[in-house]
């Protein structure tokens, strides 16, 4: 039996403990440092509105990326090739080489950077610029950066095999020798693009990079270069992918002696059953392998592990915890610690009676049978406000938890043998009915708590520990209810009590206001001076907020100052001036000065009345969180309003909510609101309203309330929202259908997303895995097809039962087209399969399905007949561009289709003319057009031929800068300053100076060049030269008007797209280095 006296000395337990883990760790902290190579570590000032600010953080920690002076590391810099050669060794796991680095004359023996070039030079990821310099002050643009990682982490041969397609509008400006690594690096997820604005995305190759893309790169080289490998082989081997079914159990080889293995940070560990607690670490999990064994102090056992790949959750299997235990969670050998409390098990769904100690955590539900009644042979704990409970008979405690908040509960036809304890509810009452009781007590010191006895009620003994109205229904019950009633001697003086009904006896120990509005007390054993306020008003409620606290009385207050009040408080555990506090009586607003937002101390206050100016005594604890708001991007979402209720609140018109905060640039709001849990409704211009969830903890300040937002859906999207309730705590969405690009797609927690050719076509928002949600699947311009959505109870705690529900909305609507609602028979089946959609012409129509299944539905992908995919061994198809390539020149119709076969036999695909509809004989010609139709008669593709007319020549002599001049016009021969190219000539060292006379800069080449097909394009420092700037000529010049241009004294002229004149053999990019006086 849980006795109140207990409970209290345990919450004094947990405070110390609290206290002595927070010092430990803020100790543990003093003493943490690193080393790295050069400059300035961090932490640095001038990160917090970066997006790779945690990425920046954990590098410097490690010894991986440094900063400079004064503590700043300048995250919008772009990176040089030194600063580049050192983060690419460090984070692929290598070391400095202790040997010179080759023959380079611009890498000094005594620069802080010769061993990372060395390295890099051995490992053959670099050659330099040239064979005499290595350039380590140049910078490095986002093309050269990928292709660099790529090499650092041995991919690049698996790049060169892989079709160098990637869904970018400008990959035609990505040079060809970069287009194989930045291909690859985008079907890994290492990049991901920049959007449009459209939902279409770019990469903007010649863009230089800049120090914090570089930092956000090297992050996950550093802790998923063994991710990405396994990731590469797939694509080459897709035998080779793992089913996808979700895997959740840790297991394989330790990784002590990996380098790359991630590191965790438990920051958080809770009881989800008595045999569960779910932890979260510091960091999304890249591979199961990586996190270490958790134990238990206290002799709990820790029976299995599941990790869920992609998110920081870690589920634990343990023993049987004993409710409202501490228990002491290590994490790695001991390494690292946290305290869990022992929670009991969700109350199941049974026809007979149960034995154990279980929980109510769903709110506004009917609990009990109904009909014959069930025996608990055990302790019930109610976690939720509105509860009903019917029908059962508890033969140890029944606890109504601070989780009710100020909300009712309700027990009807119920018996409770032990003891009744009331921690929560409030003026919303616990209402009794047909109901006996052996002892009630209530302990709720923050709120006026409401018993009611409705009809048919018995409590042989009542115990109050704080105000509390106690009430009997004279009309439906003539006989006394409350047989005893003791008014503690613990009960804060100053408390209320009002008994109203017929009471045999009532003992009081404490001198508490007491009033008795009606009825009859057969013994009255004043043990105190009483004061009985029979027309005082009561303090029944108080809410608090950052610089006010709203008084609720019982009745309205004569005349009230602010001298009537006694009021003490402390913030941080230190007293706090209340002398400049106001009242303002006609809103019974008590105001006091805001406290920051941000601020981490607890502020607690006690009020109650001077002179007997009202009654009641309450105790109020305003605590606050922090959080950042990201887009999918990972980008900050600057503008959002957030409006927190309390979790147990419904949204109510009118009513006003807990708190709202609004994110600034960086996407980071903080709120100061009362201890307790909450939800949060975010909102923003040109983002989807989304939700999410919040804790203000009695102890703490949580500054990890992070969340995310989406963008605004347009007209032509279709959005898929999952909400469900507490248990099971994790449901997953899944949804496949039709690709664009031809085959069939599936996302979930692992594929998030699904790219088009150049968009992503499905997204899911977020991985929720503690429970309610929602999880947003986004679907923009779907194909034509079939597609299928269906949901997985991941976690495997109980039945697929959660009062889940599934709402679509089509375009811009804020009302749902469609709606699903799991059905309310719970089923031990683990999938639910919701709807099919049918996307044709432009419609889209759904089936409901609601059905339940044990294997996964993404097995029957294949019967929605959606596959257009083409495939050849003679020709090249590249789906991103819908185009047949290198197709000889006179190749008959009937040679042509003979080398193309589908996916799927059951799919067909017919030859037409450029028109699309006149089928084609004989010849096939250059735009012809080839349309697949799937198996299910509606997914339809179609292909642009592109005929191969003339064999590519051989490569013959490299390209290169014969010289450069310096020239009032486009003569040569009137230059008035020239160059010749040889070795060590024109660096950034020895850049080729212009004089103010000259007006254009002459770049002659070693052969004759000319614009390839993704177009001549020159950069200065990094900005794009207007074409009308740029000019081929003949003799092998390009000439470049420098008159007029935003160039700085030292520039750096870069020229890509051009090609060989003759053969069609592209050339890479020049760099040219000039200085103006």
């Amino acid at each position: 039996m849980l006795h109140h006296a207990n409970r209290r000395a345990l919450q004094a337990a947990q405070r110390l403990i609290a206290k002595v883990a927070i010092a430990a760790v803020a100790l543990s902290s003093a003493f943490t440092g690193f080393t790295a190579a050069e400059g300035a570590q961090g932490p640095f000032t001038d990160i917090s509105g970066s997006y790779a600010g945690k990425e920046i953080e954990a590098l410097a920690q490690a010894g991986i990326i440094s900063g400079y002076e004064e503590g700043r590391f300048f995250p919008g810099q772009p990176i040089t090739r030194a600063e580049l050669a050192k983060i690419l060794v460090l984070a692929t796991g290598r070391t400095e080489s202790p040997n010179p680095p080759a023959a380079f004359g611009d890498v000094a023996p005594d620069s802080w950077y010769r061993g990372y070039v060395a390295a890099l030079v051995e490992a053959s990821i670099t050659e330099g610029t040239s064979a005499a310099t290595f350039s380590p002050d140049a910078l490095v643009t986002r093309e050269e950066l990928a292709v660099l990682f790529i090499r650092a982490m041995g991919l690049s041969e698996k790049a060169d095999r892989l079709a160098a397609d990637a869904p970018f509008t400008d990959l035609q400006q990505v040079a060809d020798w970069a287009k194989p690594s930045v291909a690859l690096a985008h079907k890994l997820g290492f990049i991901s693009g920049i959007e449009n604005g459209d939902g279409s995305i770019r990469f903007a190759p010649k863009e230089y990079a800049q120090r914090q893309a570089l930092a956000l790169l090297a992050y996950s080289c550093w802790t998923r270069q063994a991710e990405f490998a396994a990731k590469a082989e797939e694509l080459l081997n897709p035998a080779l992918a793992p089913s996808p079914s979700p895997d959740s159990a840790s297991g394989g080889k330790q990784t002590d002696n990996n380098p790359l293995a991630q590191a965790f940070r438990v920051i958080k560990a809770e009881a989800f059953d008595r045999n569960t607690v779910v932890v979260t670490l510091d960091k999304n999990i890249a591979d199961p392998a990586y996190v270490k064994s958790f134990s238990f102090a206290d002799g709990l056992e820790v029976t299995g592990t599941a990790v869920k790949t992609g998110t920081p959750t870690v589920v634990l299997t343990t023993g049987q915890q004993t409710p409202e235990a501490l228990y002491r969670l290590y994490y790695d050998e001991g390494n690292t610690f946290i305290d869990v409390t022992g929670t009991p098990d969700f109350l199941p769904a049974a026809d007979g009676d149960l034995t154990g100690i279980f929980k109510l955590t769903q709110a506004d539900t009917v609990y009990g049978p109904l009909t014959d009644p069930i025996v608990i042979n055990g302790s019930l704990y109610i976690d939720a406000p509105r509860v009903k409970l019917r029908k059962v008979k508890v033969t140890g405690s029944l606890i109504i938890t601070e989780k009710v908040d100020s909300e009712a509960v309700y027990l009807e036809d119920v018996q409770v043998d032990g003891e009744t304890l009331v921690l929560g509810s409030g003026r919303g009452g616990l209402h009794l009915t047909d109901t006996s009781l052996a002892s009630l007590v209530v302990n709720n010191p923050g709120e006026t708590v409401d018993i009611v006895a409705e009809k048919g009620v018995r409590v042989q003994q009542t115990t109050l520990f704080s105000s509390a109205v106690v009430k009997q229904i004279l009309t439906r019950e003539p006989a006394p209810v409350f047989e005893k009633v003791t008014i503690s001697a613990e009960t804060p003086t100053q408390s209320y009590v009002s008994l109203q009904g017929r009471f045999e006896t009532v003992d009081v120990h404490a001198p508490v206001f007491l009033q008795f509005p009606e009825g009859s007390i057969g013994t009255l054993n004043d043990n105190v001076s009483l004061t009985h306020a029979k027309a005082m008003p009561l303090l029944e409620k108080a809410v608090i907020s950052n610089g006010s606290i709203t008084l609720g009385f019982s009745q309205k207050p004569e005349t009230l100052t602010i001298a009537d009040f006694a009021i003490d408080a402390k913030l941080g555990g230190k007293p706090f001036n209340t002398e400049d506090w106001t009242y303002d009586a006609k809103t019974g607003v008590i105001g006091f000065p805001a406290l920051p937002a941000d601020s981490a101390e607890l502020l607690e206050v006690w009020i109650k009345a001077k002179n007997d100016a009202f009654g009641g005594h309450l105790r109020l604890l305003l605590s606050g969180f922090s959080g950042r708001v990201v887009d999918v991007n990972g980008h900050p979402a600057e503008g959002i309003r957030i409006t927190f209720r309390r979790k147990t609140e419904k949204p109510v018109d009118g009513a006003a909510p807990s708190g709202e905060a609004v994110t600034d640039k960086n996407g980071v709001y903080a709120i100061r609101l009362a201890a307790g849990a909450y939800t949060g409704e975010l909102k923003g211009e040109s983002f989807l309203p989304a939700f999410m969830e919040a804790s203000a903890e009695a102890g703490s300040y949580n500054r990890d309330q992070d969340a995310s937002v989406l963008p605004a859906a347009q007209d032509n999207e279709v959005r898929i929202v999952l909400s469900w309730g507490i248990e099971p705590r994790d449901l997953d969405a899944h949804f496949i259908g039709a690709s664009k690009m031809g085959s069939n797609f599936h996302t979930w927690y692992k594929e998030r997303f699904n790219w088009g050719s150049a968009f992503r076509e499905v997204e899911l928002d977020v991985d929720d895995t503690t429970a309610f949600g929602p999880e947003t699947t986004i679907i923009r311009k779907p194909a034509d097809g079939h597609y299928l959505f269906y949901v997985h109870q991941y976690s495997g705690t109980g039945p697929l039962g959660s009062l889940a529900t599934v709402k679509v909305y089509q375009g811009s609507q804020t009302d749902p087209a469609q709606t699903y609602a799991m059905p309310l028979i719970p089923s031990s089946k683990p999938y639910w399969v919701v709807f099919k959609m049918t996307v044709k012409d432009g419609g889209i129509s759904f089936t409901p399905m609601n059905e339940f299944t044990d294997s996964d539905p993404v097995n029957t992908v294949g019967q929605l007949g959606n596959s257009t995919e083409l495939r050849s061994g003679s020709y090249s198809i590249n789906d991103g561009t819908k185009r047949i390539e290198k197709v000889p020149q006179g190749t008959t119709v009937e040679a042509f289709k003979q080398a193309l076969t589908t996916a799927d036999p059951a799919a067909r695909y017919e030859l037409y003319g450029p028109d699309g509809s006149t089928v084609r004989t004989g010849i096939v010609e250059n735009s012809d057009i080839v349309v697949v139709t799937g198996s299910n008669g509606i997914s339809r593709r179609q292909f642009e031929i592109r005929i191969e007319a003339v064999s590519p020549s051989s490569p013959g002599p490299a390209a290169g800068i014969a010289g450069l001049y310096a020239s009032p016009d486009h003569s040569v021969t009137n230059a008035v300053y020239s160059q010749p190219i040889g070795p060590g000539v024109n660096t950034e060292n020895a850049p080729f100076h212009i004089p103010s006379s000259a007006n254009y800069l002459l770049i002659q080449f070693n052969q004759e060049l000319a614009a390839s097909s993704e177009g001549l394009q020159v950069y200065a420092n990094g900005s794009l030269v207007s074409a009308d700037s740029v000019r081929l000529l003949p003799e092998r010049l390009l000439a470049l008007n420098v008159a007029g241009l935003p160039l700085d004294q030292d520039t750096v002229i870069r020229i890509s797209g051009l090609k060989k004149a003759t053969g069609n053999i592209p050339v890479d990019p020049f760099t040219v280095y000039i200085s103006i006086p």
